[in-house]
């Protein structure tokens, strides 16, 4: 500090300058040269260098008010210093096996220049030329051995007994792969403009004019993946190496490694570090054992806190206990503008809870509320989950993406090149030729609850981020039984992987937000080919076996009937769960980003079908919900083979708003029935859906789907199933 008249305060101990990272510590060194049998390092290398701490104490306790003073803690200073060189050159030495290989031989002529230096000799051939290249690897890197670095805060190395107080830090938030175009915009800011093609194209001419800077580049990306390759192989990062590695993921694993048991610490990180799939093992590590303190998310868009940030970019302050410090409940704030709001948006979740409520990843929920925490903690309590991990899906259904709209385009045939080779439009919507069939492409933005015909998709080649452009159908289009939605492409029948016997599936839009109208939306729709953001839901069938005996044929295919018919009995009802606003609402606890993915989906609250069993006013609660997802869903002659597994033989049903809007709120109001909501939480949900409330209040002026709902569930918890609103 400074004081006027008084040296500056001597500081050079609590000061470092190195890669924080990457180093070793002295248990993991020993042990990996045991294996050997090797005595290194046990004798008086490592007595000298633990001695340091005794300079360490002493600058600590000596003032600083006089000149002397700081010299005698420089003296110190450069005494410990001297103790720590050598031990901090042969960990140095012995680190650089994990950047020069990795593998069996570097760890053979690591340990032979251990040796080599511990006895003075000068090493020889390989031996040498491994000392010269990890000469320029140390004098790059910069290793911290922590150690060494501060004599004295571990008591006792060898088994690493001791630690900071606390950490805290603000890390880099880089991903350690070197980044391209990143690279290059700084050298050549024109770069930054061009696609990924012209960049490529533009890189490969510098690189046949020979300019020095591609080489420049080919070292950076170079030591970045030797980079990678060590984090993921040293054995200090298990749990937050994988995938694309960030740098702050290291630095909060490499933090929690440096702290005492009882320690804390605590980061400024990307959100995803409580919500990112490949970050699920080390978040569930430390809620399952009570580590985590507080986590409080901040948006970084009206109050911006960092402004080379993008505005929609989320980050946390991260702070959890060390091994041995817990907490029963961890304090969370989400959706955070400006510090002032933390207290008002504070909420307490026990620790326990999150594996309540995602119990396959261990992923963070993101509540606004406590009231929403703990109505989705209620929830999860009373239904289970539609698939566990290890475990067969409530409904026997399996996740498939059927076609990649990328990868998978050689297969999609426009209407004109289907012409070209004698193919004709058939009903209802089908191209033919003979006993070919092709299908058309739906993609997600094609379907709405109880509606495979919402939108149509046309091309738009001006705009290549976004070339789909949706096309809603009218009210007078959906009157029409005969009225099918354009898709942009059609796919041979051949290529379509559903048994021929499915014919009509469930389906789900992939990209989706919390702050849409709603979040999960599915819908039936007939067989069809379907792209990658159409996600369905099919009947989970068995393989079919190899090298069948005429039985196992048999009861291959006899199953495989079996399941079909129960995924025509069970998929309207999971049809139905799914476009409930009681589901809608825990999926906007759950998703952190875009895509209603897998992993999210299979981790939300399912009524059982036992449940469907019970009465319904004469029939049963799934006689009742199949029959109005059949008024619902059957408006078109395409979805004709549904309705025959209906047991129904009529004509289309009638596109009516009104009937529609009773049929989907007596849906609702059964499925608010099923999750154990309460009139005074239902009222809660419903207000938390404020694009559906303003759009209801253009149009009836007031709440109408929210009045309509609750008038049914009023009605259906007396048991007045024939109540019409």
């Amino acid at each position: 500090t400074f004081t006027v008249g008084a040296p500056l305060t001597f500081l050079d101990h609590h000061l470092r300058c190195g890669d924080s990272l990457f180093g070793e510590f002295t248990d993991d060194a020993l042990q990996a040269m045991e294996k050997t049998d090797s005595p290194l390092l046990v004798g008086d290398i490592l007595k000298e260098a633990q001695s340091a701490a005794d300079e360490m104490r002493q600058i600590e306790s000596q003032p600083d008010s006089v000149i002397t003073q700081v010299q005698s803690s420089l003296d110190a200073f450069v005494l410990m210093g001297e103790k720590v060189a050598d031990y901090d050159r042969i960990m140095s030495l012995w680190h650089c096996r994990h950047w020069l290989g990795g593998g069996d031989t570097e760890h053979a002529i690591a340990l032979a220049a251990v040796e080599a230096e511990l006895k003075g000799k000068a090493p020889k051939d390989k031996v040498a030329e491994f000392v010269k290249r990890a000469d320029d690897v140390i004098n790059r890197e910069n290793f911290i051995h922590w150690e060494a670095a501060f004599p004295g805060v571990w008591s006792d190395w060898q088994n690493r007994e001791g630690g900071f107080d606390a950490v805290i830090g603000n890390p880099p938030w880089d991903v350690m792969k070197m980044q391209e175009q990143e690279w290059f915009a700084v050298r050549i800011p024109a770069m930054k403009e061009v696609t990924q093609a012209e960049r490529k194209k533009r890189i490969d001419e510098l690189r046949k004019k020979g300019v020095p800077m591609i080489a420049e580049y080919d070292d950076a990306a170079r030591e970045a993946d030797v980079a990678v390759r060590v984090a993921r192989e040293c054995g200090a990062y298990p749990q937050l190496s994988g995938g694309d590695v960030n740098l702050y993921s290291l630095f909060v694993e490499r933090a929690l490694g440096l702290i005492k048991p009882k320690g804390m610490a605590g980061l400024l990180t990307p959100s995803g570090i409580y919500g990112d799939k490949p970050a699920q093992d080390f978040f569930r590590a430390v809620t399952e054992t009570g580590r985590v303190s507080k986590i409080i998310d901040f948006i970084n868009s009206k109050h911006k806190y960092f402004a080379d940030v993008h505005a929609s970019f989320k980050f946390c302050a991260f702070i959890v206990g060390g091994a041995k410090r817990s907490f029963k409940n961890g304090e969370y704030a989400f959706f955070v503008n400006k510090t002032e709001d933390i207290t008002d948006r504070r909420i307490v979740f026990a620790n326990g809870d999150v594996d309540t409520v995602n119990p396959n990843t261990g992923a963070m929920p993101v509540f606004k509320t406590q009231r929403a925490a703990d109505i989705t903690v209620g929830i999860h309590r009373r239904l289970p989950i539609l698939q566990k991990d290890g475990a067969e899906s409530l409904y026997q259904v399996k996740y498939s993406a059927m076609f990649h709209l990328s990868g998978d385009s050689d297969k999609f045939l426009k209407p004109a090149d289907l012409k070209k080779d004698g193919y004709y439009h058939a009903k209802p919507n089908n191209y033919k030729r003979g006993d070919d069939l092709c299908l058309p492409l739906y993609v997600g933005r094609m379907i709405d609850h109880y509606n495979h015909r919402a939108n149509s998709v046309r091309l738009n080649p001006d705009n290549p981020l976004n070339p789909n452009i949706s096309e809603p159908a009218t009210e007078a289009q959906l009157s029409s039984p005969d009225f099918c939605a354009s898709p942009n492409y059609w796919v041979d029948n051949a290529h379509i992987t559903p048994d021929e016997r499915i014919t009509w599936m469930l389906g789900f839009r992939d990209i989706t937000n919390t702050t849409n109208w709603r979040t999960v939306i599915a819908s039936l729709l007939p067989r069809a080919a379907c792209g990658h953001s159409l996600p369905l839901l099919l009947p989970n069938l068995p393989p079919k076996p190899k090298k069948p005996t005429k039985a196992k044929l048999k009861q291959w295919e006899k199953e495989c009937a079996r399941i079909i018919a129960e995924y025509k009995r069970t998929a309207p009802l999971l049809a139905a769960n799914m476009s409930s606003f009681a589901l809608d609402f825990v999926a906007r606890q759950k998703l952190h980003g875009t895509h209603l993915t897998w992993h999210i989906l299979r981790q939300l609250p399912m009524v059982p079908l036992s449940a469907y069993e019970a009465d319904a006013g004469g029939e049963s609660i799934g006689d009742f919900v199949r029959r109005r997802v059949l008024e619902l869903s059957y408006t078109a002659h395409d979805m004709k083979p549904f309705a025959a597994d209906m047991d129904y033989e009529g004509e289309p049903f009638a596109w009516d708003e009104t009937e529609r809007a009773h049929k989907r709120a007596q849906l609702d109001a059964l499925y608010f029935m099923l999750y154990g909501i309460n009139a005074e939480e239902l009222e809660y949900i419903m207000d938390s859906f404020p694009i559906v409330s303003r759009q209801d209040e253009k149009e009836h002026g007031g709440y109408h789907t929210k009045d309509l709902i609750s008038e049914y569930h009023r009605a259906y918890k007396s048991a007045d199933w024939q109540h019409r609103a």
